[in-house]
């Protein structure tokens, strides 16, 4: 066992590590765009599904699957089975905290300023109407109105992680039944083979379970979960790095990306063929899952190929401190998007299509975007429970 283990630390040295964290950081930054500027800022047609159906939240939750299967195989070999339960609980628990606090805060935000309420009020009309109500169903994750349903399905992933690294170290051929279960539970989830029906409950109307049904969603975890895993044993290489494989991951997001591109700018219309069924994004269907395939398979190579390469220290520290990052980019989001209405009316300038440059907006966009890097700093001060548990994630392995 001893030889195994040093056979298989290499995987997750600090250099793999390091470019991990830059795409993270950059997902990060992209989804702070994303969610902060205005739906026809031109800036939107980079940031915002840019390369074909595949953007910021997509890439976030797939990394991070495959983040905890290099790290949770790493910890499962050293420290066994019970650590990395009682790890993937204290981890799921503190993204629900900071669930509860972002949930909480704009709460307060939305019933106590103006401002706030004028910009929000369509989002978060539960909050509005029926606090108490709203903050009951928060807490069971009944209630995930705009940008506060990412956190909730993190924490609740985290919990099956633990039994899932163990079948597949336990089990040779344990992959088939894990990723067939997972596959199954998409299958209903994407074709919606399972639709709760809340309105026959008296509270039911207020129900808003997020943009991203999480039947459907937890595949892609998962199948970065595997993916982490398989990493860490070396064994990418012998499904990825194969001619045919990368030809046709290049050529594939290569027709997508043009595609999608033209849908977007309606240089085509949709045929008969559903496209925009199936690339839904809260249900994962196919033709999206397919375009986060083939990205995948082509970043992966860039990362193996050009090590040197991904190596931003920025985005690296930006993606070292994820959680506490997305947490406060909702508050920024929360509390300056309400001011970008009032800075496009001083000054826009019309380009194509529904498109416009709206130079105050981009301006504040890129201060947000920069005073993520307070986060870190905010936090670093903070409970030694919280640094024990994110110390997990980030001890050099010896």
């Amino acid at each position: 066992m001893k030889n195994q283990r040093k056979q298989f630390e290499p995987v997750v040295s600090q250099e793999r590590n390091e470019q991990i964290d830059f795409f993270r950081g950059f997902l990060l930054v992209l989804m702070t765009i994303n969610h902060f500027i205005s739906g026809n800022n031109f800036l939107i047609r980079i940031t915002r599904e840019a390369i074909g159906w595949v953007e910021g939240a997509a890439g976030f939750v797939f990394l991070s699957g495959f983040t905890v299967g290099l790290i949770y195989t790493n910890k499962y070999l050293k420290k066994g089975e019970y650590y990395i339960r009682r790890t993937a609980f204290n981890r799921s628990w503190l993204i629900y905290k900071f669930h509860i606090s972002a949930f909480i805060l704009s709460l307060l935000a939305v019933l106590s300023l103006e401002v706030i309420k004028n910009h929000w009020g369509l989002y978060y009309s539960t909050m509005l109407e029926h606090p108490f109500v709203a903050s009951i169903l928060a807490t069971g994750f009944l209630y995930q109105p705009k940008n506060l349903d990412i956190l909730p399905m993190y924490a609740l992933f985290l919990l099956p992680v633990p039994w899932i690294i163990t079948y597949l170290h336990k089990n040779i051929k344990g992959h088939f039944l894990v990723l067939g279960i997972s596959f199954l539970v998409y299958l209903i989830g994407t074709f919606q083979q399972i639709q709760l029906n809340y309105t026959w409950l008296s509270w039911g109307r207020w129900i808003d379970t997020g943009a991203f049904d999480i039947l459907s969603w937890q595949f892609l975890f998962v199948m970065g979960l595997f993916l982490g895993y398989k990493s860490f044993k070396h064994e990418l290489a012998f499904i990825f790095d194969r001619p045919p494989v990368l030809y046709s991951a290049l050529i594939l997001a290569g027709c997508l990306c043009i595609l999608r591109n033209a849908i977007s700018l309606h240089l085509i219309e949709s045929t008969d063929f559903d496209i925009h069924f199936w690339a839904d994004k809260k249900y994962l269907r196919p033709l999206r899952g397919i375009n986060i395939a083939v990205i995948f398979i082509l970043i992966r190579y860039l990362m193996v190929k050009f090590k040197d390469w991904f190596r931003y220290k920025p985005l690296i520290y930006l993606g070292k401190n994820s959680i506490e990052v997305f947490f406060f980019h909702l508050l920024l989001v929360l509390f300056l998007s309400p001011f970008n209405s009032c800075l496009n009316h001083l000054s826009s300038f019309h380009l194509f299509k529904q498109y416009y440059f709206f130079p105050l907006e981009t301006l504040l966009t890129f201060a947000v975007v920069a005073a993520l890097f307070l986060a870190p700093i905010l936090w670093s001060k903070s409970s030694l429970y919280y640094q024990d548990v994110k110390s997990f994630f980030y001890k050099p392995v010896n």
